[in-house]
């Protein structure tokens, strides 16, 4: 009986602690570089990193980003890669 309630106190603090927050995975500021032009800087963790670096873009540079990103997802799902091996016909 002790022995139940030691294990469902233990899997539910498992339970709990699985929960827990730890922030926003990206936290955006405003910044100038040296020129003058607005930064747009945020915090990001790369997958299996605990901890975050700070990394500043400028407008331009993110719609940049945002167009490379945009056009490689239209290659990938219109050739079919990266389903089955990239042939496509799982």
């Amino acid at each position: 009986m002790k022995q139940d309630l030691i294990l469902i106190a233990a899997a539910a603090g498992l339970a709990l602690a699985a929960c827990e927050t730890t922030g926003p995975a990206s936290m955006e500021t405003a910044r100038l570089d040296e020129n003058g032009e607005p930064l747009i800087c945020r915090t990001e963790r790369e997958t299996g990193k605990m901890v975050g670096r700070e990394v500043c873009y400028t407008r331009e540079e993110i719609k940049r980003q945002n167009q490379t990103s945009g056009s490689m997802r239209a290659t990938i799902s219109s050739t079919g890669a990266g389903r089955c091996g990239g042939k496509g016909n799982c």
